[in-house]
């Protein structure tokens, strides 16, 4: 029997894996929540020998516990895919700040909330990112992209003074954009452009004036409000880069200028 094989190790449990194969089906069922239960906190080495008992295993029941142990409860890498998070970033000097959580999205399901800052990715801490304001969100996006979709990320989130720790298991990008645009319809709006608005959901916009506390319960009501509150936000993000270069600047002219005093 395939159990047999995992017997010599310590990984995988081998009782539960010989549960799972018992006559009962009540001894089979439970021996299925518990493997689900293990493999939550299970190593990724222990959780790809699993992978190997599945791939090994003969008989069909068995085959589709074990694929629903690791479909289900594990952070398994899908080859050939794009990870995503499901959130729209906003630039922020040691962090990635959270403008919009997607619905239906990894973001969501851990509840990550507009107004968090992403500080650490897997033990890669962005407080120090501060070399430029878009430093951090920068970083994170790279490094999203260059994971599968079924990796986890251990993310540590400031949440007004509290930090929090969270485990989000990447979607795949490509199957929910292709989800996302087969379930909207299209409006065509005044100047000739397309936005596209998905039925029955509240954005999560945190979106205002400069010096105006935003309101997140307040979501805009259609489109081309949706729209207004992009283009101010993009406006405003814009203003920001550019107050920023312009004091940089002074501040190195200022240095050049104390430089040639002091050669004086």
């Amino acid at each position: 029997m395939v159990t047999l094989m995992v017997m010599s190790t310590d990984a995988v449990p081998g009782d539960l894996l010989k549960k799972l194969d018992a006559d009962e089906f009540a001894t089979r069922s439970k021996a299925q929540d518990d493997l689900i239960k293990w493999a939550k906190t299970a190593k990724a080495g222990d959780i790809k020998e699993l992978k190997q008992v599945y791939e090994k295993a003969e008989s069909p029941e068995l085959k589709l516990r074990l694929l629903d142990v690791l479909d289900n409860s594990t952070f398994m890498a899908k080859p050939g895919t794009r990870g995503f998070v499901g959130i729209t970033m906003e630039p922020k000097f040691g962090g990635v700040g959270i403008l919009m959580v997607q619905p239906n999205t990894p973001a969501q399901k851990v509840d990550l909330r507009i107004g968090d800052i992403i500080t650490e990715v897997d033990g890669r801490d962005m407080t120090g990112k501060k070399g430029n304001v878009e430093e951090a969100t920068e970083f994170f996006s790279g490094y999203v992209k260059g994971k599968n979709a079924g990796e986890k990320l251990e993310l540590k989130i400031k949440r007004d003074d509290k930090i929090l720790e969270k485990t989000l298991k990447l979607g795949d990008y490509d199957a929910f954009n292709r989800q996302f645009l087969n379930q909207q319809p299209q409006l065509q709006l005044q100047n000739g452009k397309q936005w596209q608005v998905q039925p029955k959901i509240r954005l999560q916009m945190k979106v205002a004036p400069l010096g105006v506390k935003p309101n997140p319960k307040v979501p805009p009501r259609n489109a081309e409000e949706l729209r207004k509150a992009v283009e101010r936000h993009q406006k405003q993000a814009q203003e920001k880069r550019d107050a920023l270069k312009k004091r940089k600047e002074e501040l190195r002219l200022k240095i050049d200028e104390l430089k040639l005093k002091q050669q004086k």
